[in-house]
């Protein structure tokens, strides 16, 4: 089991607080319509975003670190750091962007395809549901 402290140093080798903001931001972004609001407003919103983040970031990090110890040994962790800061990671990690994109197009283009196999699966168990 790795020392929390080790996890910690791995957690700001990989930029997790940076990432953890990222996913606090879209779900903010999906979540709330901002549009209408003044400038007085946006100020009260943006306090509000600042003081969610400071109150869930800790935990968040905390979760994490968690799992990382309870999966890893500090020698393990330490060859994680090693890895995510070589520059291998670091270029697979600036073409993560690019990829994710590329799949997100890919799926959005085949949405209704998608859509058409769920739906015909689900016709398909019609006749074959549980009867009580």
């Amino acid at each position: 089991m790795a020392t929390r402290e080790k996890v910690l140093e791995f957690l700001s080798a990989i930029q997790a607080e940076q990432n953890a903001l990222k996913i606090i931001r879209s779900i903010s972004d999906q979540n709330v319509e901002l549009s209408d609001l003044d400038e007085k407003g946006l100020e009260v919103v943006g306090r509000a975003y600042t003081a969610a983040i400071e109150k869930m970031l800790p935990n968040l990090l905390d979760i994490t670190a968690g799992v990382y110890a309870k999966h890893y040994t500090d020698d393990e962790i330490s060859q994680l750091t090693t890895f995510y800061t070589s520059p291998l990671a670091q270029r697979q990690t600036s073409l993560a962007k690019e990829i994710n994109e590329a799949v997100g197009e890919y799926l959005e283009g085949a949405k209704e395809d998608i859509v058409k196999i769920i739906k015909g699966a689900i016709d398909d168990v019609d006749g074959i549901k549980k009867s009580d």
